[in-house]
Order: C-alpha cells, then sequence, then structure tokens
C-alpha cells in the first residue's frame, strides 16, 4: 500500500507497482489515517509511506501501523536524501527508505526485498546527482516543469508563457534530456517536493 498526499505522485507509483504482476494488489491512501484503517482492514504486507503527510509525519505512520499489524513491513519514502533522515527511519523500524528521484527504478525491488525479510536503505551519497541535474534546470524549464506537475497541457502553459506549443515541447525534451529520465511521470517524480521548486510542494 502507497500514502502520499500528492495525488500525481500517488497515481504514479500506484501505476507503476501495478505494472507487475510479483507484487500482488496495490492500494493507495492519501494521509495517515486512511493508511491506518487500511492496514487494519486489510492488513498489507508492505506500506511504502512519504514522510510529509497532512494529518501526521511518515515516521508515526509506520509506527502507529505496526502497532495495528504487527507483521506490516514499512519503507520510507522522501522528497530528501538526508542521512539523518535515513537513521531515524531505521531508528523507527522502518525496513527501506526510497528517494523519490529513484522510486521508478528501485521501488519495485525495494519492495519485494522488505516482503522476503531483508532490509534496503540508500547510501548516504545516493541522489545527490539527480539533484545536480534538477539544478541544472534554466528557470524556464523549472517553471514549465512545475506547470506540467500541475496538469497543464502544453498548448495551456504555451498560452500563460506567450511561447508556442512546439517551443514547450522543446523545453520539456530539454528538460527530460538533462534529468535522465524517459517520461514526463518520470520528471515530475523527480521534482516534486524538492525545495527549490515551486512552494506549494
Amino acid at each position: 500500500m502507497v500514502c502520499d498526499d500528492h495525488p500525481i505522485v500517488r497515481e504514479l507509483l500506484v501505476e507503476s507497482l501495478s505494472r507487475t504482476d510479483r507484487l500482488g494488489e496495490v492500494s493507495a491512501a492519501d494521509d495517515v489515517e486512511a493508511l491506518l484503517a487500511s492496514v487494519e482492514r486489510n492488513a498489507p504486507s508492505v506500506i511504502v509511506v512519504d514522510i510529509e503527510l497532512p494529518d501526521d509525519d511518515g515516521f508515526n505512520a509506520i509506527e502507529r501501523a505496526a502497532e495495528i499489524e504487527e507483521s506490516v513491513r514499512s519503507v520510507i519514502l522522501s522528497a530528501h536524501v538526508d542521512p539523518e533522515l535515513v537513521s531515524e527511519a531505521r531508528r523507527r523500524g522502518a525496513s527501506g527508505f526510497v528517494p523519490k528521484a529513484d522510486a521508478a527504478e528501485s521501488l519495485v525491488e525495494v519492495i519485494e526485498t522488505v516482503a522476503d525479510g531483508g532490509e534496503s536503505f540508500p547510501a548516504e551519497e545516493r541522489g545527490g546527482d539527480r539533484i545536480d541535474r534538477l539544478l541544472s534546470l534554466s528557470p524556464r524549464e523549472r517553471e514549465i516543469l512545475d506547470l506540467i506537475s500541475d496538469g497543464e497541457s502544453a498548448e495551456a502553459i504555451g498560452e500563460q508563457l506567450g511561447i508556442g506549443r512546439a517551443t514547450v515541447y522543446t523545453h520539456v525534451r530539454n528538460t527530460m534530456a538533462k534529468l535522465g529520465v524517459r517520461t514526463r511521470g518520470e520528471a515530475i517524480a523527480l521534482s516534486v517536493r524538492y525545495s527549490y521548486l515551486s512552494p506549494r510542494y
């Protein structure tokens, strides 16, 4: 089960995890109370929980989930790869920690490892190269990426910024190349909630 309050990230993760038949049923929650209700009702094997949630933090959430269902194993999902957060995740009972920047590539493998009784935590330096890539984006590229994350179409973005749709596509292609991703969804998942992007995240 995935718990993340950002609808685009949540939908992308569920879609990605559901594409493999190795994990069984995948469900989602948008806050801690919905997560805990589902843990009590459905007893998922693994929960993937964002640190920043509207009604509580992810660390408290995994501890509360373990009180409800002792067998549930947890993976912390975070936009920030801070060694202190990784250490806190271990201390609070998580069996894995996945940076959002790496979720598209590694989350299935991490979930399988955790479900089998193992642990999976990133090295302290992991994710730094992704942050450097994001910081390399131009202001216009970051602006367009921000609008895409809001669900705006290329045509709407072009009208809002006073540029042609073809120019929007060019910026998107350049952004994806700089980030080393293949789809706009991966670019959004990589960027959302980093502090140097839109403050509403």
